[in-house]
C-alpha cells in the first residue's frame, strides 16, 4: 500500500483550518446551521418527522421535572442526557437543575412539576406559583431564545387521592398554572385528555405512569413544539 504523503498533509491541514474556522465563529450561529441541516436532512416539506425517533426529534429540547418526568428516560423514552429529573423535586428547590437546563442552552425546556408541591405547600397554590414565576423569569433571563411549556399537573386515580388527599387540589393548582402561563407568555400543556379512555397505564400507586403512557406524552409536547 502506497501512502501519499502530500495528500496526507494536504488533509490534515484542511481539518486544523476547518476547526480553527470553527472557533473563530459564533456558537449560535454553528448551532443554527447544524439544526437547519438536520431539518433539512430528515424533515419534509410536510413537516413529517415520521422517519424520526423520539431522541432524535427531542435533541435540541430538555424535558424537567420530577419522578414523573424521570420516565422519560427510565424507559428509554429520549436520551438521559436531555432529561433533568429528580423524585421528589418541587419548584423551589430546583434551582440546582435549572442551572443544568441553563447550561445546555437548548431550543425548548418543557417543565413537569407540581404533584409533590400539592403536599409541600399544603394546598396553597398561590406560594407554588411564586416560586413558578421565579423559575420561568430565570429561564427567561438567561434563555431569552428558548420557548418553555409547562405541563399540567397529571391526573391521578381515586386511590392516590385516599392516601394523599391533598391531591385533591390538582385541579386547582392546574388552573393557577394556566394564569401563569398567560401572565409569562409561557405555552400550558393539556395532557389530561390522553388519559381519557385509556385503561392500565397507571403504576399501582395511581400517580405515576407504565411505559405505555410516555409515547403518548412526549407526542403530545412535540405537537405543541412543532417538533
Amino acid at each position: 500500500m502506497i501512502i501519499d504523503n502530500n495528500k496526507k498533509n494536504i488533509d490534515v491541514s484542511q481539518g486544523i483550518n476547518i476547526l480553527k474556522d470553527l472557533e473563530s465563529r459564533d456558537v449560535t450561529v454553528v448551532k443554527n446551521e447544524i439544526d437547519q441541516f438536520r431539518n433539512e436532512t430528515f424533515v419534509d416539506e410536510n413537516n413529517d418527522f415520521s422517519n424520526l425517533t423520539y431522541s432524535q426529534r427531542f435533541a435540541n429540547s430538555v424535558i424537567m421535572g420530577d419522578s414523573l418526568a424521570e420516565g422519560f428516560s427510565d424507559y428509554g423514552i429520549i436520551d438521559k442526557s436531555n432529561v433533568i429529573a429528580n423524585k421528589g423535586m418541587v419548584v423551589s428547590k430546583a434551582g440546582e437543575e435549572i442551572s443544568k437546563a441553563i447550561s445546555k442552552n437548548p431550543e425548548n425546556i418543557f417543565i413537569s412539576l407540581g404533584t409533590n408541591d400539592i403536599g409541600y405547600y399544603n394546598g396553597n397554590s398561590e406560594k407554588f406559583i411564586n416560586y413558578y414565576r421565579q423559575l420561568i423569569n430565570q429561564i427567561k433571563e438567561n434563555l431569552p431564545n428558548t420557548k418553555i411549556y409547562i405541563n399540567c399537573i397529571m391526573p391521578v386515580e381515586e386511590k392516590a387521592i385516599e392516601n394523599k388527599p391533598y391531591l385533591i387540589h390538582i385541579d386547582d393548582f392546574n388552573a393557577a398554572l394556566k394564569n401563569l402561563c398567560n401572565e409569562t407568555d409561557t405555552t400550558y400543556i393539556d395532557n389530561s385528555m390522553l388519559i381519557e379512555g385509556v385503561e392500565n397505564i397507571y403504576q399501582s400507586d395511581g400517580i405515576h405512569f407504565k411505559y405505555e403512557f410516555y409515547p403518548l406524552w412526549i407526542e403530545n409536547m412535540a405537537k405543541y413544539a412543532g417538533i
